[in-house]
């Protein structure tokens, strides 16, 4: 057995409501996931990726569950369960499509995210009575066992007739119906009975389930769990920070260490040039002090060496002087006769 028309109708009006792409007609046309990633982004508040549209079929259903057990804390160990495997194989794919759109319908709803007065008469009664199929508990939400049923079930009243003529009061068995639950459940909060949606109030189906106490009190609960987890965050985030100041300033102080520790160190090193530099300074100034020395010893010996040479041309000259006169003596011409003979 199918999803009714008229559910399928009422959950298509709500997602052609919100625009997020081209109308559609019919739920199987949710079954690539692109739509459905759209409207988790649309929720969000977010731009989707420009690369959805490569990725793959279970990728994209992956960001909706991911949503759905994150942002929208749906429970996976109590009620219904939804079959991701069935939705990519097309099995009972309108009934398991219609589970997703139910809870991200509850989504948009318990936080405002979307304007449902636009909506017609008849698509307000059947999304109002979808709410009672969503329920929380104190941490997460969970889908009615009853629902698979309730989405195949003809609705509670006929719209074949204008809305005024709509009777003020129904007759069906109250085990049977969607609207009322039978069974409570302990610590959880239930909505009223919405037997006033079949009223003849001029006002909306869906405000009036907004307007109930227990509606605002899940609301409440719901803002209360998102500031929890903005705390929670905060916190963390807080922690993280710091911790990582901590971290930054340990790092300041190895550096600040670090640095000093280098400055002595090039104190040091420029320390010891200089002293090496008097050094060689000290010996310069000796060893010029020496090379003057030297010069002024160097001076005086070629002085020396001067009046020296002079001497030494003063006795060659005299020698030259008295070798002529000894040779020119008559004392030489006698000694050199007596020479002469012998020979």
């Amino acid at each position: 057995m199918v999803l009714h028309l008229d559910k399928e109708h009422a959950l298509l009006e709500w997602v052609n409501h919100l625009n997020v792409d081209l109308p559609v007609r019919s739920i199987n046309n949710l079954q690539d996931g692109v739509l459905l990633m759209k409207l988790v982004y649309k929720l969000r508040k977010e731009e989707p990726p420009q690369s959805y549209l490569d990725q793959h079929v279970q990728e994209r259903l992956k960001v909706v569950s991911d949503f759905l057990q994150g942002d929208c804390r749906c429970s996976t160990e109590r009620g219904t369960l939804i079959s991701w495997d069935n939705i990519s194989n097309g099995v009972n794919l309108e009934v398991e499509l219609s589970k997703v759109l139910v809870l991200l319908y509850y989504h948009s709803v318990i936080n405002s995210h979307v304007d449902l007065n636009q909506l017609e008469y008849k698509f307000e009664v059947e999304l109002a009575s979808m709410l009672r199929f969503v329920l929380d508990n104190e941490n997460s939400l969970y889908l009615s066992e009853n629902l698979e049923k309730y989405l195949r079930r003809k609705p509670l009243f006929s719209f074949n007739s204008d809305i005024s003529s709509t009777p003020s009061s129904s007759s069906f068995n109250d085990d049977e119906s969607p609207v009322i639950q039978r069974r409570k459940k302990i610590g959880s909060v239930q909505f009223l009975d919405l037997k006033t949606v079949a009223s003849s109030s001029v006002s909306s189906p869906l405000q009036d389930v907004m307007n109930t106490p227990q509606f605002q009190m899940k609301k409440l609960q719901r803002q209360l769990r998102q500031e929890r987890d903005m705390r929670d965050e905060l916190e963390k985030d807080l922690a993280t920070s710091a911790t990582t100041l901590t971290q930054r300033e340990s790092q300041i102080c190895q550096l600040q260490h670090r640095i000093e520790k280098l400055l002595r160190e090039q104190a040091e090193q420029e320390q010891e040039p200089r002293d090496e530099l008097q050094q060689l300074h000290s010996k310069n100034e000796g060893l010029r002090t020496r090379l003057h020395e030297v010069l002024k010893e160097c001076q005086a010996l070629k002085t020396n060496s001067s009046q020296m040479e002079r001497k030494v041309d003063n006795l060659t000259e005299e020698n030259g002087t008295l070798s002529v006169q000894v040779r020119d003596s008559p004392f030489t011409h006698f000694l050199q006769g007596p020479v002469q003979e012998n020979i």
